[in-house]
C-alpha cells in the first residue's frame, strides 16, 4: 500500500443515532491511538437521515470532529419517505433541503459522495437523474447550491495537492449543468476548455494563472445539442482529457 494511501473506517447508521455514535468514537480512539486511522467515513443513507433531526445529526458530528479526523458522507442518497410508491420529485427536494445543507457546511465533514444517481439504484426512489437522461429538481437544487456555497468542495482534506488531476464530471450523462473538480499541485497558467467531438472548442471554464489548490467549476451546457464533449485540463506540464454526456 502506497504511503500516502489514507485509511478509512466506514459505517451506517451512525450520526442519526448517538449511541451509535459513542460506539463508533470508541473504536475510532482505539484506531487512531495506533496511527490506524486517517478519517471518518459516515454512511448517509435514505433510511438514516430522512426523518433524523438535524440538531442530532449536528451534535454528533460535533461528537466526531473533536477527534481531529476529517469526517467523509459516503453512499449519500434520498427520496421518497420509506421508499416507497411512485418517486415524488418534491418530496426528495425538500429532504436535500433539509439535510444536504446540515453536512456540507459542517467543518469536519471534507467529502460527500452519491450512492447511484441513475436507475436503477439499490433503493428505488433516490436516483436524480432519469432513465431518459433528464434532471429531477433535487439535482438542478443541488447543483446550484454547490455552486453558491464552494468553500465545502475547494478545501483540502490535508495539505495542498501533492499531483495535478482532472476528475471525471457529476453528473454525467447531464442536462444541462455539470460540475468538474481539478487540483492544481504547483502555481500554474490553468486551462480548462470544453470541446467537441469533432475537436472544435465549445466552451473556456478556466484560462487564468491559479495556485496550488482543489477547485471546482461548473459547465452549463444550455446552448449545446446533445451528444458526447470532451473536457481538457491543461497546465503546461500536465494535460488531461476525459468525456462527458449532454443528454436533452
Amino acid at each position: 500500500m502506497p504511503p500516502t494511501t489514507k485509511l478509512l473506517i466506514n459505517d451506517y447508521g451512525i450520526i442519526n443515532d448517538n449511541a451509535s455514535t459513542y460506539i463508533y468514537l470508541q473504536a475510532i480512539n482505539l484506531l487512531k491511538a495506533q496511527n490506524l486511522i486517517d478519517g471518518i467515513g459516515v454512511q448517509g443513507h435514505r433510511f438514516e437521515l430522512e426523518s433524523s433531526d438535524t440538531s442530532v445529526l449536528t451534535y454528533n458530528l460535533d461528537r466526531l470532529a473533536k477527534t481531529g479526523l476529517p469526517v467523509y458522507i459516503s453512499e449519500f442518497d434520498l427520496g421518497n419517505v420509506g421508499d416507497t410508491g411512485t418517486p415524488n420529485d418534491n418530496q426528495q427536494l425538500q429532504l436535500y433541503k433539509k439535510i444536504f445543507p446540515v453536512l456540507w457546511k459542517h467543518p469536519a465533514v471534507k467529502g460527500i459522495t452519491l450512492w447511484g444517481y441513475t436507475p436503477p439504484t439499490w433503493q428505488a426512489t433516490v436516483y436524480l437523474v432519469r432513465s431518459d437522461g433528464t434532471a429531477r429538481p433535487a439535482l438542478f437544487w443541488l447543483a446550484q447550491y454547490v455552486k453558491d456555497n464552494p468553500t465545502g468542495v475547494e478545501e483540502m482534506v490535508s495539505g495542498l495537492p501533492l499531483n495535478y488531476r482532472l476528475e471525471q464530471n457529476f453528473p454525467n450523462p447531464f442536462n444541462p449543468v455539470t460540475t468538474i473538480r481539478y487540483s492544481v499541485s504547483k502555481t500554474s497558467n490553468v486551462s480548462l476548455k470544453v470541446f467537441d467531438i469533432l475537436g472544435r472548442e465549445v466552451q473556456t471554464l478556466v484560462n487564468t494563472m491559479q495556485a496550488p489548490g482543489q477547485y471546482t467549476v461548473t459547465l452549463n451546457a444550455q446552448g449545446l445539442g446533445s451528444g458526447v464533449y470532451f473536457y481538457r485540463l491543461n497546465t503546461g506540464n500536465f494535460i488531461e482529457t476525459k468525456k462527458l454526456m449532454l443528454l436533452k
